[in-house]
Order: C-alpha cells, then structure tokens, then sequence
C-alpha cells in the first residue's frame, strides 16, 4: 500500500523490470535490458513532498526520449558531465510537455543546507555540478515563453540567490568572489549550449555531449578545491584595535583597501606588500570582467639561449663580485695602503634576481634598458617571451655581465601572448627576487583566448612563488633596487 510502482511499458509498449532502489543506491534506466531502479516509496515525513515520484519521474522520462546507450566518448568528455547533463536534458523536455515535476529528490532544505556547507569550499567544478544536479524549471505565467532558461524552479532559483549572496559577501577574498561570479555565468552558458540556443522544444541528445565536454573542462582544469588563505579575506587586525600601531594597520590592509592607487607604493613603506596587492587586485579584476566568455589554453613553449654578444662588464658600475676592504687575509691592493688601507681582496655581494619581459604587442626596451637593470642589479638574469600561432619562445637576453645585440632585441620584440603561463613557470623555477614585467592582459591560443582559467593560473603561480609584477621598464628600474633588499 505505501509502494509507488512507474509503468515505462506505457511509454514504450514493452515489458519493464522494475527494481527498488535501496538507501545509497542511484536510480538508473537501462533502455537496452528494459530495467529500471527507481524508489517506490511516497510522500516524505518531513517535508511533505513525494520525492519517490520525483525521481520516478525522471526516469520515466529517460525511458521515452533517451538513447540506449550514450555511445564513445572522446578521452575530452568526462561521463560524469555527460549524466548530470543528460537529467537535465529530460528535465527540460518535461518542462516543455506541461508535466508537473520538481527536482527535489531530497528534502530542498537539506539540498540547500549542502549547498551552503558546498559555497565557501568547493572548486569551481564541484559547484557548477551541484547546481546542474539541481536545475529544473517551472511553469511560467506567459504563454509564449516556455523556453526560456530564466524560468527555474523555486529551488533552482534559491540556490542562484545563494550562489549570488556569497559573492557580494565582503568576508571571502576578492579572489573567491569573482570565481563566484564566473560559476553563476558558466552555469548559465552551459544551460545555453546544452539547449541549443534555441526555441525548439526537442533538444537532441547530441546537444547533451557538446555540452559535456564543455564542461569537462572546467572539471578538468577547476576541480581542485581552495586553500583557506584563497577562501576568507584576513584582517589580521582590526581598526578598533589597531592602537596607531602602524604595523598593525600594514598586516590589517586588504587588497581592496591598499591597492586602488599603485602610486601610494612609496609612501606606504611597504613597496613589496604594495605591489603585490596591485598584482593580485589587477589579475582578478581581469578575471571578474574580461574573461568571463571563456575557458583559454597555453600554447607549447620553446626556450631559446642566443649567443650574449654584447660584453657590459666594463660598463658595469657594481658589476665586480668583490671589493676593497681594510681587513681580510688576502693582501690585493697594496697599493692603497696610504690611501685608505683598504689593501684586502673580499667577496662582495652582488644583487640579482631574474627578470621576465612580457615582449609582446607594444612593450618595447633596449639595450641601454638592460645596461641601466644590470647597473641596479648587476647578477640579474633577464629573459624575454612572445609568441604566435599554436605556441611561443622564451629568450635568455642577459646573463653574467652579457647581453644580446639591440639588432636582436628589435627582431624579436612584438608578436602575442601565447606562452604567459609556461614562461611564468620558468620564472618560478629561477633564482629570487622573481619580477615579471607586464601589462597582465594574457592570452593563449587562438583569438578571443584570455580565459578565465589562463588568468587563475597566472595568479596561482605569481602568489605561491612570490613573484612581483611591474608595468613597464620604467617600473623596473624604480624598484628593482628595493625589492632586492
């Protein structure tokens, strides 16, 4: 009496068998065998709402419009995404029959209480598959706009107003909140691509696989879940108990509050923590508003090691790796014993680092640039990257007093992007201070190809290798000095 059994055989005209599916186990139509497992029980205790038909439902609908099998997928589809897409598909195909239904397989308060605990840690492909899970849609008051994605059902669209609450909540990062905004509008694009963009009330099963793998590549590429230091912004101190201590108010800053003018550097004391908050604040603006459209890809990098023709070692003003000094075991310079007795040889300390020229598009420097660089820093390693087409060089320009000829420099300056996110890699991999010269508008291959991923990446690997972004050349030479003390 408190079983609920479907009967797919009025849809098909063929013999089902129907098995229940017990607690844990996932309700599955097998349109081959003509088997179906389903839950047969009824209304809900706690809720109220009959969450067996629901999923019945669902299943029934698998039985009339899903192919028997989803057929070879390319290693760039994952099945998973191709599942969550293909309830979809039979959600949407209700929907436009007029068939009553409602995703709430669980109770809604339980599904949105998960979704709450999902929001500050889950990676960017857990949350768009948590809302994909739960995308249906309702009946809506006009006649002539049943098929438009914008009429989801009260669950979907308490789960949307969540997603978009957490992203004006002030307490995650910058960083987080524009993840949040770019999930609600892949969600959506997804959604688009999976009906086609169209009016038509069939979508073809082949639609569910071009959005598949679509969204395998965020599954691929934005599954990895964040750290706590990339979810909640710290105010490691708070006005009120700052004190004036002027210590306190620098650990308290957050990227909102020091790095809408990077010209207070200076001022601040602080040119190192001042940069990279104008770093971090210029990459996920990026994120927030240019790469929404989008997921890009690197192109392959070559590393190229040209001949330094050009020797600066007489030129250079620190460039000796020792000094004179009035004591030490290794009498060099006797003769300056009535000078200023400084007649011993000792190591001296050089300052150096690695340098990354962003050399596309407009950057442009030459070979008095790099003189004046190696003057500041004389054991600098300075390279250059640029690219096009499917892929880009990474040049070494100067190294140990050395440079390229400025002929060599004009021939290979301009171009594209292509390789921002290898060349960043190298750099992590090369000796500190680490500064990259750029205006950060990144591209990979092919056109319209600043992603959302490629700048995430850039992000990742400039944070957790402490690597200082400056504008210009010009930049450089102001605060290469200070960044190396």
């Amino acid at each position: 009496m408190d079983k609920a059994k479907p009967y797919p055989e009025i849809i098909t005209s063929t013999t089902w068998k129907i098995n229940e599916a017990v607690e844990g186990q996932q309700p599955k139509t097998d349109n081959i065998n003509y088997q179906m497992t389903v839950p047969l029980g009824k209304v809900c205790e706690f809720c109220g709402v009959n969450h067996g038909r629901n999923v019945r439902m669902l299943q029934l609908g698998h039985a009339k419009w899903s192919p028997k099998t989803v057929g070879k997928l390319g290693h760039n589809t994952r099945l998973e995404a191709v599942e969550v897409l293909s309830d979809a598909r039979i959600k949407w195909l209700l929907f436009v029959e007029k068939i009553k239904f409602t995703n709430d397989f669980i109770c809604p308060q339980l599904i949105q209480a998960q979704f709450n605990q999902l929001l500050p840690v889950g990676s960017i492909g857990e949350i768009i598959m948590f809302l994909l899970k739960y995308t249906s849609w309702q009946m809506p008051s006009s006649r002539n706009s049943w098929y438009s994605t914008r009429y989801y059902s009260e669950l979907t669209s308490s789960l949307i107003r969540l997603m978009e609450y957490y992203g004006d909540d002030m307490r995650f990062t910058q960083q987080r909140r524009a993840e949040y905004a770019f999930i609600i509008h892949q969600y959506h694009e997804v959604l688009e691509i999976l009906l086609n963009r169209s009016r038509k009330k069939i979508i073809p099963f082949n639609r569910v696989k071009v959005a598949a793998k679509y969204l395998t590549v965020f599954l691929d590429e934005l599954n990895e879940r964040p750290s706590l230091d990339e979810i909640w912004d710290k105010t490691l101190k708070q006005q009120s108990s700052s004190l004036g201590s002027e210590a306190g108010e620098e650990d308290g800053l957050t990227i909102e509050d020091t790095a809408e003018d990077g010209a207070n550097a200076a001022s601040a004391g602080d040119t190192k923590k001042q940069l990279e908050y104008r770093m971090r604040k210029s990459l996920v603006e990026e994120m927030t508003y240019r790469s929404q459209h989008g997921m890009g890809r690197w192109g392959i990098m070559e590393i190229e090691n040209p001949i330094l023709q050009v020797n600066l070692n007489g030129k250079l003003k620190n460039g000796r790796g020792y000094r004179a000094m009035n004591y030490g075991h290794n009498p060099k310079y006797i003769n300056r014993y009535c000078i200023d007795k400084q007649i011993f040889k000792q190591n001296h300390r050089v300052k150096g680092g690695t340098i990354l020229i962003d050399a596309s598009g407009s950057m442009r420097f030459n070979g008095e640039d790099i003189l004046e660089i190696m003057n500041i820093l004389p054991a600098v390693t300075i390279a250059m990257y640029n690219g096009g087409g499917l892929g880009g060089i990474l040049r070494i320009i100067a190294k140990g007093g050395r440079r390229v000829t400025q002929d060599y420099l004009d021939r290979y300056t301009g171009g594209g992007n292509i390789v921002d996110g290898p060349a960043l890699r190298w750099l992590a991999e090369m000796p500190a201070r680490r500064i990259w010269v750029s205006d950060m508008k990144v591209f990979g291959v092919g056109a319209n190809s600043s992603g959302y991923n490629l700048l995430k990446d850039c992000y990742d690997i400039c944070t957790q290798n402490k690597i200082i972004n400056l504008k210009d050349i010009d930049e450089v030479k102001e605060h290469a000095l200070k960044l190396n003390m």
